[in-house]
């Protein structure tokens, strides 16, 4: 009986997704890979050199595998470690339009 009582004290937090306002397509090559290169995959964080807590953010794969936890991130949910790290938070239109790019389905457009 006490294990049932321990599974769900156990459970990963997930990130609460939010639905944006989105009235244009966001473009990946044009709008987040831009974002993601100077504030995320710099050296010593999460490039493939550094690869800072198991996190490589190089292509629209490696972005588009994590887009949840990086939504959260930058929103600086309750229960995330606010990035990025040691820079100023993105701009709310910033956060929107990643978030815009993910509710859109994530193309690598």
């Amino acid at each position: 009986m006490s294990i049932g009582l321990l599974i769900p004290a156990c459970k990963k937090q997930e990130p609460t997704p939010v639905t944006p306002e989105c009235s244009a397509q966001i473009s990946y090559a044009s709008d987040i890979a831009t974002l993601i290169t100077t504030s995320c995959a710099t050296s010593g964080c999460h490039n493939a050199a550094s690869s800072s807590a198991g996190f490589v953010f190089e292509n629209h794969s490696q972005v588009s595998n994590n887009a949840s936890i990086i939504l959260s991130v930058i929103r600086h949910e309750s229960g995330f470690q606010a990035m990025p790290q040691g820079a100023s938070k993105w701009s709310d239109e910033q956060i929107n339009n990643f978030a815009c790019w993910l509710e859109q389905g994530k193309l690598n457009n």
